[in-house]
């Protein structure tokens, strides 16, 4: 795809979207970075210790590794022959911004950070997950149960560990592990080819952090009832013949009229809404009749009764997130997923502040490259010793 989009000139901005990427293998997250680093750059370095039963039953054997991944060229086999290109794919000239959020995990976060430990582009969005795990399946008897457990950790081209989590034995008398969080006093600094300093532990940590507004109570309720998936079947329904091309028109599906159907199919077919704090309530009441307070009930009532209506007010509050849901649930119907994604990206606040960088070309070059900032002897080291390791405290 890159290839064909530089083909008759260099792109001038690439926007990678990793948001809500949990990851995957490996092996993918190198072949993506393949695409934006240069042959030869360090993409990531995995360190532990394997653990392999032996067959004389004599118990397991451990041994140590460290592999390090970097940048190479790439093979591609089409119809009319094997062709061999060179990293990186993308012109060097190419802006490229990278979307994160805390829903980037694993392997993504991989891209994202060799992505950043180079220089090689801005990160935007929320702090990553902060996976950096390495695990193995182990076979369970002769069955096909396995059982995964950890073997060692990822760490970036900077030498920066991205997990999040400490893990250690639950303690006398429990099973298993105790998850804790690393304490921001607990991470320690790094520093990317250009000097900028980058931490460990927490994830990846966004060049410009853009927080995504949340969606509301009411939208949550909506989609916890699956009120956008229902009413868009029954307008596919009452749209049988005209549906489709509809859809394709330009004209907005969700109208003021259609808007109005969707909050009367919402109070007529979904009774029932809850509040957060319906199921507090629930147990208030239930103690005020144990307790014999049984005029309190009521009130307790009309307070939920009153909370309900407050949370359908909502309607008017947060009308443009609802009514969007509402037309990309029409359209799912009809149109391609291509078309849903670009609805899906309209008013993004994160992909606006994307745009918004990458024309500005002196924003982004200082983004990537700042002025000299801390200690010149740990900026020296840095640029003239790129192998991983903390830098100096």
């Amino acid at each position: 795809v890159i290839s064909r989009l530089q083909q008759k000139a260099p792109l001038q901005t690439l926007i990678l979207d990793l948001r809500g990427n949990p990851g995957g293998l490996l092996q993918q997250a190198i072949k993506v970075a393949d695409l934006f680093l240069k042959e030869g750059d360090a993409i990531v370095t995995t360190r532990g210790r394997t653990v392999q039963p032996q067959d004389d039953g004599s118990g397991p054997s451990s041994s140590s590794f460290e592999t390090k991944y970097s940048a190479q060229s790439i093979t591609a086999s089409t119809s009319s022959g094997t062709y061999v290109f060179h990293p990186p794919l993308l012109d060097p000239q190419t802006k490229l911004v990278v979307l994160v959020n805390r829903q980037t995990a694993s392997a993504a976060e991989i891209v994202a950070g060799a992505i950043q430990d180079h220089d090689r582009g801005v990160i935007i969005g929320e702090q990553t997950f902060g996976k950096g795990l390495v695990q193995q399946l182990q076979p369970l008897g002769k069955g096909v149960s396995k059982i995964k457990y950890t073997i060692g950790k990822y760490y970036t081209p900077s030498g920066r560990c991205i997990q999040s989590k400490t893990y250690q034995e639950a303690g006398p008398g429990a099973v298993g592990t105790k998850a804790s969080q690393i304490t921001d006093d607990q991470r320690k600094v790094f520093y990317t080819d250009a000097g900028r300093s980058v931490k460990d532990a927490g994830g990846i940590e966004p060049d410009v952090p853009v927080t995504a507004p949340s969606a509301g109570q009411l939208e949550r309720e909506l989609e916890r009832r699956e009120a956008f998936f229902k009413f868009a079947n029954e307008w596919q329904a009452e749209h049988a013949t005209d549906g489709a091309e509809l859809v394709t028109s330009d004209q907005a599906i969700v109208s003021d009229e259609v808007y109005r159907s969707f909050q009367r199919f919402v109070r007529e077919e979904l009774k029932g809404f809850e509040s957060p704090f319906d199921k507090s309530l629930d147990l208030m009441q239930d103690a005020l009749k144990e307790s014999g307070y049984d005029e309190a009930v009521g009130d307790v009532r009309n307070l939920k009764q009153h909370l309900s209506g407050l949370l359908l007010d909502e309607f008017r509050r947060d009308e443009k997130p609802i009514r969007k849901r509402v037309e990309m649930a029409i359209r799912s119907r009809f149109a391609p997923e291509s078309t849903l994604l670009a609805m899906g990206l309209d008013g993004d606040v994160q992909v606006e502040k994307a745009l918004e960088i990458a024309k500005d070309e002196g924003k982004y070059l200082t983004l990537i490259n700042p002025p000299a900032k801390g200690k010149p002897e740990q900026l020296s080291l840095a640029s003239q010793n790129p192998t991983p390791g903390p830098a100096a405290q």
